[in-house]
């Protein structure tokens, strides 16, 4: 088992090695910069720490330990960094997780309703949802046709 480091396959190897390992530090630093912003953020919202951060972009040093998600951009105006970070805030504590839910619910009955469609093609009876719905708008007289062809196309 002696280790010829001129050999060709050898080499090879090492090279394939030492790129996995060059993905494996730039994943790390990626995923650390993007943790450490995210650390950044929370403190901030715990904090309430808007005076902070305000203080800090007028001394100029933004790559210190307050600079975070919700500071504001030198690209924005000075009379937008309050609403905007209202808004940051507003999204972060209140509306993100209830949006991602919905979102979700939504994105799981139009599944569950492709699926049931495609299960019950081979059925006598129409089953579809998408039917359903196109009849029942057509009995409420609404005559959009693209929504119609949309329908259709799912």
């Amino acid at each position: 088992g002696e280790i010829n480091t001129m050999d060709i396959k050898y080499l090879v190897s090492l090279s394939c090695k030492l790129k996995r390992a060059q993905e494996r530090v730039t994943s790390a630093q990626l995923r650390w910069k993007q943790l450490m912003e995210h650390s950044r953020l929370f403190s901030a919202l715990m904090d309430d720490g808007m005076e902070s951060m305000m203080s800090n972009d007028e001394g100029g040093d933004n790559g210190g330990t307050n600079a975070n998600l919700l500071s504001p951009s030198s690209s924005t105006p000075k009379c937008c960094h309050k609403l905007r970070y209202s808004l940051q805030r507003l999204w972060i504590r209140c509306l993100r997780y209830p949006t991602y839910r919905s979102l979700s619910l939504i994105t799981f009955v139009l599944s569950a309703f492709v699926l049931l469609s495609e299960v019950t093609l081979a059925a006598p009876l129409n089953l579809s949802p998408f039917s359903w719905t196109l009849h029942a708008l057509d009995n409420y007289h609404y005559s959009n046709s693209t929504t119609q062809i949309i329908f259709q196309i799912c």
